[in-house]
């Protein structure tokens, strides 16, 4: 399970991820400012399988739970790194952590 989970990410999700995070670091000035996304209330998927996930987010001392509508053409990964977050999973994630945050682990 663990090494399927790695090469869906290094095959499918990471490939993917890397226009969106070069996007939101371009709007949040190499993420020197925090950016609010604002959400896409008319998106409509032609994709029949659509579902809500909830997210805890860790941020700057709090956590926060966020609901996002997943589907095909909008996975939660991609969502989750336009609002400056890394999920904890590839396909569904439980948590995600402010990318901001990652520059301190080392």
């Amino acid at each position: 399970k663990r090494f399927a989970q790695q090469l869906r990410w290094e095959n499918e999700v990471l490939p993917i991820l890397v226009r969106p995070y070069m996007e939101y670091l371009q709007k949040s000035l190499n993420l020197s400012q925090d950016i609010k996304l604002q959400h896409d209330s008319n998106r409509t998927c032609m994709n029949a399988r659509e579902w809500v996930l909830e997210v805890v987010v860790l941020q700057f001392g709090k956590l926060q739970k966020i609901s996002l509508c997943v589907c095909q053409c909008q996975p939660a990964a991609v969502q989750l790194i336009k609002r400056g977050l890394f999920g904890s999973a590839p396909k569904e994630p439980t948590h995600a952590v402010d990318i901001r945050l990652l520059d301190f682990v080392d």
